[in-house]
């Protein structure tokens, strides 16, 4: 029987756009913790890019559970918090609609919903990535979804000496003049796949290798992700990873796809593990 593909929803929001409200209107779509967390930052720039990515993500949140449940909740109702890990998950703001439930597990009829979110920004652009997984779990499978954005700027003979691992350098040196959209590229499923695993870049970058349209590592079988169509008609395209067996993902199924967006890259990254 053909495995069900990983389908991924995803939010772009260019800066200053993207349907989401100015920096002087957003504590309607605030739940009161973030409130709280937005005016306590002293520099307005980590605000600003705090908000760029809390917003969007809290907007696509309301996007896949409008689209599922046909009722759409307001921004303000989804807190969007964090793990230990850092990593960020979704829950009801208001404590009696759903108590200290995940937004993921309980729904507005009280369905158990899985949902895994993942959110990135850059240069005031912001990209947000959400997988149900509930079919995953009914199989015996754990997934997550991590995301990442990068502006597209020179990267230099440095950077990916020191961060990228031999067969990405090889990868970025075969780029001519798409070098640096390479390393951008490579930097980025890196940081895709690493939020996946909820380490971000506590890890050391060398354990992870991400090369784009090429063939996997020997024998592995990667989950086929599809990504939920939008409006604009950019393609989506593979990378494969592999990982040194230091990063502790033994037995992790990775897929991923990247993308240029208005100038950035954008990637996204799927892991499955048997449960």
């Amino acid at each position: 029987m053909r495995e069900r593909p990983a389908v991924v929803h995803w939010r772009f929001a260019a800066a200053g756009g993207g349907g989401l409200p100015p920096v002087d209107r957003v504590e309607a779509w605030l739940a009161p913790a973030e409130q709280r967390r937005a005016r306590a930052f002293r520099v307005p720039k980590r605000r600003d890019d705090w908000l760029a990515g809390r917003l969007n993500l809290k907007a696509l949140v309301c996007d896949v559970f409008e689209a599922r449940f046909h009722e759409r909740p307001s921004p303000a109702s989804v807190l969007i918090d964090r793990l230990s890990s850092g990593a960020p998950v979704a829950r009801w703001a208001d404590g009696d609609r759903a108590g200290d439930q995940d937004v993921a597990r309980c729904s507005p009829g009280a369905e158990s919903l899985p949902l895994s979110v993942s959110n990135s920004h850059s240069h005031g652009a912001a990209l947000g990535a959400a997988l149900w997984v509930d079919g995953f779990a009914a199989s015996g499978w754990g997934a997550a979804v991590g995301t990442d954005l990068e502006w597209i700027e020179p990267r230099s003979d440095g950077f990916v000496r020191d961060f990228l691992t031999e067969p990405e350098r090889r990868y970025c040196a075969a780029g001519g003049d798409e070098r640096h959209l390479r390393a951008n590229l490579l930097w980025s499923a890196k940081e895709s796949v690493l939020k996946v695993l909820q380490v971000g870049l506590k890890a050391d970058t060398w354990w992870v290798t991400c090369l784009p349209d090429e063939p996997g590592p020997a024998g592995s079988e990667p989950p086929e992700v599809e990504v939920a169509p939008q409006p604009d008609t950019g393609r989506w395209r593979p990378f494969h990873v592999s990982c040194d067996e230091r990063l502790g993902a033994a037995g992790v199924r990775f897929g991923g796809v990247w993308r240029v967006i208005d100038g950035y890259v954008a990637t996204i990254a799927v892991g499955l593990r048997r449960t």
